[in-house]
């Protein structure tokens, strides 16, 4: 018998595996998608990547596939940030998307944003809501932005 060829019986990476990995998840409210596209009147992005074809439906946005994966890995982190009042002054957290992203407390008006790295700012609506993931047991926070974060890899796009 042959031996199996190089990778045979591997199954391909997860693209969603960050998901499962992060611990701190800054997740825009509906609004920020709906300003940061334009999409077909009626639609949301969440209608649009559930569709029968997302990419037909994320081509009708001028967006490939892979940018959309980026745009969202862009929104998780890889470390906890429990307070992002002390993770203020850390300076920043590495994103699954390939950049940084720095929280910073706002001397107006004593609210709290995210900073990304083609220079975004988006501004804590809620958060940090923490909860411990029964499956791996560990803590992981959730913040909601009132605006969509680009990750550095996709500065150049001009979304």
């Amino acid at each position: 018998p042959r031996a199996p060829a190089e990778g045979a019986g591997k199954l391909p990476p997860d693209p969603t595996r960050f998901a499962a990995e992060a611990r701190t998840v800054l997740a825009p409210v509906d609004a920020a998608f709906e300003e940061f596209f334009p999409f077909p009147r009626g639609h949301s992005f969440g209608e649009l990547l559930a569709a029968k074809s997302p990419r037909v439906s994320l081509s009708r946005l001028s967006l490939h596939p892979s940018r959309v994966v980026s745009l969202v890995r862009g929104h998780f982190l890889r470390d906890l940030v429990p307070d992002p009042r002390t993770a203020a002054s850390a300076g920043g957290f590495e994103s699954f998307g390939g950049s940084k992203v720095a929280f910073y407390v706002d001397d107006a008006t004593g609210g709290v944003g995210v900073r990304d790295g083609c220079g975004t700012t988006s501004r804590v609506v809620e958060g940090p809501l923490l909860w411990r993931d029964p499956v791996s047991g560990n803590d992981r926070a959730l913040y909601l932005l009132d605006d969509l974060l680009v990750p550095s890899p996709l500065c150049s796009y001009g979304f």
